[in-house]
């Protein structure tokens, strides 16, 4: 057959084999524990643990922890066919599976919470802007009475004001009228002296320079032949018809 036997002992057991050219036992027993190795070394599986909780403790609104919470699922999804499939370190695996749940849970605690700070705002926002409304309408309330409070007290003071004004001009024309009637009496006084003087004197018709006179005292007019006055003892009198004029 063209080869040669060769006995080998191996284990106290003799046996032969056929040997070809190049052949060697510790070439073919060496690759197969070399394969049994590979085959029995499993692969590293590579896990951040800090890429879902970053996410989720970034997360400012229920929607983005939501979004989070998803990767997370699917994060033990992944996780749960790695361990089924038996070609990654069990330990690492089930430790990176242990921590995806833990982020699941964080999650959901994440989202619940936010949604309530969320409603919990709306709820304040809607009370604030009921307490404004409430605080514009008293404002408006109290503009409404103070403006019309002002409106009185303008009337009030224009009342003040007619009425003070009403007083002064009749102050004013009592003293005009005081004042005419202390002239009058003093003019007319001094008209008489000077008439009862004249006539005393024989001074003729005395009453030719005053015919026509006439008094006038607060709108009205005086003859005086209306006026009767006595000059002396003897009963001088003024006769009748006489007039003086005297403007006031």
């Amino acid at each position: 057959m063209g080869m040669s036997m060769e006995t080998l002992a191996q284990g106290g057991l003799g046996f032969t084999a056929a040997k070809k050219p190049g052949f060697s036992f510790e070439k073919v027993y060496g690759k197969k524990k070399e394969d049994k190795n590979k085959a029995g070394k499993k692969k590293k599986y590579a896990y951040n643990p800090r890429e879902i909780s970053g996410e989720l403790l970034r997360a400012s609104k229920a929607s983005s922890a939501a979004v989070v919470m998803v990767k997370a699922k699917e994060k033990v999804a992944v996780l749960e066919q790695a361990l089924s499939s038996g070609a990654y370190e069990e330990a690492a695996v089930r430790r990176a599976l242990v921590h995806a749940k833990k982020m699941v849970e964080c999650s959901k605690m994440k989202v619940l919470h936010l949604k309530e700070e969320e409603q919990m705002a709306v709820k304040h926002q809607r009370e604030r802007q009921g307490r404004d409304i409430k605080k514009k309408a008293g404002i408006q309330r109290k503009l409404a009475r103070k403006e019309q409070e002002l409106r009185q007290k303008i009337a009030l003071e224009e009342s003040h004001d007619v009425l003070w004004e009403k007083t002064r001009r009749q102050e004013l024309m009592q003293k005009k009228k005081n004042n005419r009637r202390e002239e009058l009496e003093k003019i007319t006084d001094a008209e008489l002296k000077y008439l009862e003087s004249q006539m005393r004197e024989g001074g003729g018709d005395s009453f030719s320079d005053f015919s026509g006179v006439s008094v006038e005292l607060s709108g009205g007019t005086m003859e005086m032949g209306e006026i009767a006055m006595s000059g002396d003892a003897s009963g001088f009198a003024v006769p009748v018809g006489t007039a003086v004029d005297v403007c006031v």
